[in-house]
């Protein structure tokens, strides 16, 4: 038989370390791409503009990638 041989890495593996804030970036991005967190991501807004009425959208689409996978993170375990 003639077989086409396979890579053999013996078995090495690389590990990406992206800090924190690759992290928390993924994080963000997964939670605000859902469609079961839609509902979270209108309390944390209604929220944030309770306590400070005038944000405009840029401000308040800063503060969801900033903020936002911390206070769900804390809302879901409260």
């Amino acid at each position: 038989m003639n077989r086409v041989q396979r890579i053999d890495d013996r078995g090495d593996e690389e590990v990406y370390e992206g800090g924190d804030q690759v992290y928390d970036a993924a994080r963000t991005y997964v939670l605000l791409n859902r469609a079961e967190i839609e509902q979270y991501v209108k309390i944390f807004v209604e929220d944030i503009k309770t306590i400070e009425p005038n944000l405009t959208d840029v401000q308040v689409d800063t503060r969801l990638e900033r903020e936002f996978a911390n206070w769900f993170n804390d809302y879901a375990h409260n």
